[in-house]
């Protein structure tokens, strides 16, 4: 570890080095967007012998978009020493692996601030924990791998159009800022769908997990009527809604569907 990236941690939490004789245990941190890290864990658990897996939320306690997790802090309860250090021995110290979403960071999350602060104490992160003997790859989702203009040049429907800079601006440099900070460590680099393998050099593709079981209607099971269609998009300009409702309204319209907008559901109630 470099003694700037020693000073910038001190005061926070300390990762032990990892055993000789630990197990192969993966931590999946901190973002969970929609349930994925939770839901990835999940999977490593139940299908590859040898492993554990866990994941943790770190979050806003006002966010609307809660997904089971196997460990939940805010923002404000980080900022609590106890709650670090219990990040720090509960789950950091067994992790062989750590699979850090975004690039964000988990021991040195205190508050949000811009992204380009968060992608340094990101990858401040990723040293620690590297030179504690740890693994580190990074799960990229959505608007953290897509870069706008070849997005733009790829998709003629794509979010980001100059009718939608208010909106998706923000994002603009955040795919750059991560990318450069992966390489500079050389990270594997997982994505989550396979069109962001065209923005992320050497990426792999671990499909995104779908409770297929928690939608399943209750039998018997029969439509009565026109076919109930429902779009609940967590953000409609990145969902590409406006075309979804241009085309569900025209089909309810017609009398073949009966269109369902959604917002505001929490995700647990949605299925």
């Amino acid at each position: 570890m470099t003694q700037a990236t020693s000073d910038a941690l001190a005061g926070l939490p300390q990762v032990p080095p990892l055993e000789a004789a630990a197990g192969r245990h993966l931590l999946v941190a901190p973002a969970n967007y929609a349930g994925q890290g939770h839901a990835l864990a999940q999977a490593v658990a139940d299908h590859l012998p040898g492993w554990t897996a866990a994941n943790l939320t770190i979050s806003w306690a006002a966010s609307p978009l809660r997904f089971p997790c196997d460990a939940f802090l805010t923002y404000s309860e980080w900022a609590e020493p106890g709650r670090r250090q219990w990040v720090a021995d509960s789950l950091l110290s067994p992790a062989s692996h750590v699979l850090l979403e975004d690039l964000k960071p988990v021991i040195d999350a205190a508050g949000s601030g811009p992204q380009a602060s968060r992608t340094t104490k990101g990858l401040r992160d990723a040293r620690a924990l590297l030179a504690s003997g740890r693994r580190v790859a990074v799960l990229l989702h959505g608007s953290s791998a897509r870069t706008p203009g070849r997005h733009r040049t790829l998709y003629p429907f794509s979010p980001f159009g100059p009718d939608s800079e208010a909106q998706t601006g923000p994002y603009a440099h955040l795919s750059s800022d991560i990318q450069a900070a992966i390489q500079r460590l050389r990270l594997p680099v997982f994505v989550t769908t396979p069109d962001m393998l065209d923005f992320v050099e050497g990426a792999h593709w671990v499909p995104s997990v779908l409770m297929a079981a928690d939608f399943a209607p209750a039998p018997p099971w029969a439509p009565s009527g026109r076919l109930k269609v429902a779009h609940a998009p967590s953000r409609s300009i990145f969902k590409g809604s406006r075309f979804v409702d241009a085309a569900l309204e025209r089909l309810d319209q017609a009398g073949v569907i009966e269109y369902v907008r959604l917002s505001g559901v929490p995700p647990l109630e949605l299925p």
